[in-house]
């Protein structure tokens, strides 16, 4: 299958960002960065590089890594994915844990090895570290170090770094150059990386040398991919990507980027950096990539879960570590059981949640819902996070002895609560819309007609109000709200579906 040109992006909607890249064969394979979500670094599969399948994580055992107090947006960020000699080398960044480190396999759809950690000695592991097998045998291991890159030879096997770490780079565009890649390209080596920050700024700019240590010279266009010139268009922060070529000779770019939505004159975005794919053209040894990328996918298509499995499928996250005691697939089959625990929705511990990227702007989320609280704000429902301090929920719950659902708004330090009485049984169907301005909460009976019961600004549960580097994940919750719930939630036809 030939890759499509021009491509439809983003080629990987909702929260993907970082993108890295390989190919073998005519399959090619990318990951992107999950931060504090589990399991963590999806590897997805795709023959054109348009059409990409979930094959699994390469982080999905919580003994490989300990995400224990990992703040939102921290965790893991920025891998990079390469091929050698029929192994996958995957490395990566545990942000406010452990540091650099490696995991390998030999199919990508795992098992991944559990980590092994780059030892860089006293030096502090700054993040974005990359790998660049080269035709000799040498591994070139290139990160961040402050706002520079640094760079030295490495055993892919120990973690044991075989050179001292040494500048070979600073910012050749505008500054706070992160997310370098070295590539052996014909006689020349080139370095990727990402300047200006993630926000207006953000770029993509290229260096090339005889050596791989330099000295670099800076292309002449630089930088090679922005939209920071484009204050108005739709499509902004490009930047951060990772280059590719197919079987017949062409070369591509993943990249990240977000899609912005108006509203009265301003621009939010809530669907996190997604990915995007475009074409490289080589003029006079430089890379050329033509713009402004433009928003031209579908709609995704809509995902629906029965649990008629005994596991979740992989596109089911969680936050942090999860616990096993909050999921149950095998008491009731072909429903999702959650146990509330204590733990809420702000809380860095475990919390009776599951959810999905979501990946469109104009959705319902909905489930079929069978809970009754037995005491005092146990609760269960539909939730929207985009963060500990910036989430929506829409649950049943007590309040003051009465079977009630409640609309949650958390931003930042202020939390509102509208409560609205049920006049049906408790098993039910609760949706979440979103659309315009707004995200509305309906609900109603299984078999009945839904009630538009509650409406929340969606300019709210965004990144500008956040800062954080994730996007929305719409989910289903259950909490005790400060004990373990003595109700279980059962959760059916959970739906993710697009609206006109």
């Amino acid at each position: 299958m030939h890759p499509v040109n021009p491509p439809r992006n983003p080629i990987l909607p909702g929260f993907h960002p970082d993108p890295t890249i390989c190919r073998v064969g005519t399959d090619f394979y990318l990951c992107t960065s999950t931060f504090e979500y589990f399991p963590g670094l999806p590897i997805y599969h795709s023959r054109n590089l348009q059409d990409w399948t979930l094959l699994g994580h390469a982080i999905d055992r919580p003994e490989q890594l300990d995400y224990r107090n990992t703040r939102c947006s921290e965790g893991l960020y920025a891998p990079t994915l390469r091929h050698h000699q029929g192994r996958f080398y995957l490395v990566c960044t545990q942000v406010g844990g452990g540091g650099n480190f490696l995991v390998t396999a030999a199919d990508p759809a795992g098992p991944w090895s559990d980590p092994v950690w780059i030892q860089e000695g006293d030096v502090e592991p700054w993040f974005d570290p990359s790998l660049c097998f080269d035709d000799d045998g040498a591994v070139y291991y290139t990160r961040r170090h402050e706002a520079r890159v640094v760079q030295a030879e490495l055993d892919a096997e120990s973690g044991a770094l075989l050179t001292p770490l040494r500048e070979i780079a600073g910012p050749w565009c505008t500054d706070d150059i992160e997310g370098p890649h070295l590539y052996k390209i014909g006689s020349w080596y080139y370095l990727l990386a990402a300047e200006g920050g993630t926000g207006w700024g953000h770029c993509s700019t290229v260096a090339r040398a005889s050596s791989p240590w330099g000295p670099f010279e800076s292309c002449p266009h630089n930088p090679i991919l922005t939209h920071r010139h484009l204050p108005n268009h739709p499509v902004r922060y490009t930047g951060h990507g990772d280059w590719v070529e197919d079987a017949d000779g062409q070369w591509w770019m993943v990249f990240l980027a977000t899609r912005h939505y108006g509203f009265g004159g301003l621009a939010f975005h809530h669907l996190g950096r997604e990915t995007f794919l475009t074409p490289v053209r080589w003029v006079d040894g430089w890379p050329v990539m033509d713009g402004p990328i433009t928003d031209t996918a579908p709609s995704p298509p809509d995902v629906h879960d029965d649990f008629d499995s005994p596991k979740l499928s992989p596109g089911w996250l969680s936050r942090r570590v999860p616990d096993p005691k909050h999921v149950d697939l095998g008491s009731r089959p072909g429903w999702l059981r959650l146990h509330g625990g204590a733990a809420t929705l702000s809380d860095m511990d475990a919390e009776a949640f599951r959810g999905r990227r979501l990946d469109r702007y104009n959705f319902d989320w909905s489930a079929r819902l069978q809970f009754h609280a037995t005491r005092e704000n146990e609760e269960a429902g539909l939730a929207l996070v985009m963060a500990d301090d910036c989430h929506l929920e829409w649950v049943r719950t007590c309040r003051a002895g009465k079977d009630v659902l409640l609309l949650r708004r958390r931003v930042l330090d202020l939390c509102q609560e509208d409560v609205y009485p049920v006049a049906f049984a408790d098993d039910c169907v609760l949706t979440i819309q979103g659309s315009d301005r707004h995200f509305t909460c309906h609900a109603g009976p299984v078999d009945g007609e839904l009630e538009c019961m509650a409406q929340a600004d969606r300019r709210l549960f965004c990144t500008e109000t956040t800062t954080g580097w994730t996007g929305l994940i719409a989910g289903v919750y259950a909490s005790g709200n400060g004990r373990p719930s003595d109700a279980h939630a059962d959760f059916d036809s959970v739906a993710l579906r697009s609206r006109e």
